[in-house]
């Protein structure tokens, strides 16, 4: 998206894994129309992984976000309709991008606004005091991303059928999801979200944790814009991302 302009601007990146054809994804925060007409460009880019991007698979969240992120920054920046001052935004996963793209720092990432989203994923996200955060876990990959990746498994000559009906019989009545065990919640399904398997074996503290661990990193924070719901299942993370920034000047 970018204004009628001749001039290089300044550009808003949004990182998503919730589709760029998605309304609700891309106009949910910042409507892109909006911006352009204010003088900005706007790039809405689907995850490596999800949807129209390439990408490792099958997608694993919250692993590459870093590294995808900043080479959208280093692109963006390197575009003629480019100023080379780049802006992201985006809320609860597409926040997720936001804070993992400190650990690469690019230089043209000038700003974040991230909305509702968490802090460290082994204790605001896979796990909460200790306990692994089964209700949450399990819906959100059964729901936001697993139709995706069954997809892509189609695409590949992958007899999904099984884990479609599977699918379509626990979103249609979670109280059989919620009846099982952690360990087999998903069913048919689990094995086309290998990501579900791996957070049960990594506890909060697992060494796994530290590749996407932000500790080292607060000190790098450009201006950031915090939003956050009283009521939202992430504002434990989004608060203590506020308070570490403010602890360590950043």
């Amino acid at each position: 998206y970018r204004p009628d302009s001749d001039r290089p601007l300044p550009t808003l990146l949004q990182y998503t894994a919730y589709s760029k054809a998605n309304w609700a994804s891309v106009f949910g925060v910042i409507s892109p129309l909006r911006a352009a007409a204010d003088g900005f460009a706007v790039v809405v880019v689907d995850a490596l992984g999800r949807f129209a991007s390439d990408g490792d698979e099958p997608f694993h969240p919250f692993r590459d976000d870093g590294a995808g992120a900043a080479a959208c920054i280093e692109w963006i920046a390197a575009q003629p309709w480019s100023n080379g001052r780049v802006g992201m935004y985006g809320a609860s996963n597409s926040g997720v991008p936001q804070w993992q793209v400190l650990r690469q720092r690019p230089e043209a990432l000038f700003a974040i606004a991230p909305h509702f989203t968490a802090s460290e994923f082994d204790q605001g996200w896979v796990y909460r005091g200790g306990a692994f955060q089964y209700g949450f876990n399990a819906w959100w990959s059964l729901v936001n991303l697993a139709p995706d990746l069954l997809a892509r498994a189609d695409a590949a000559g992958i007899d999904t059928a099984p884990a479609r009906a599977e699918l379509r019989r626990l979103a249609a009545d979670p109280d059989v999801l919620f009846a099982r065990s952690p360990a087999d919640a998903l069913g048919e399904v689990q094995p086309f979200v290998p990501h579900y398997d791996e957070w049960l074996a990594r506890p909060p503290g697992h060494d796994a944790w530290r590749a996407t661990s932000l500790d080292g990193s607060w000190a790098n924070v450009p201006p950031a814009l915090h939003v956050a719901g009283w009521f939202n299942v992430h504002l434990d993370g989004s608060l203590e991302n506020f308070i570490r920034i403010r602890d360590v000047g950043g």
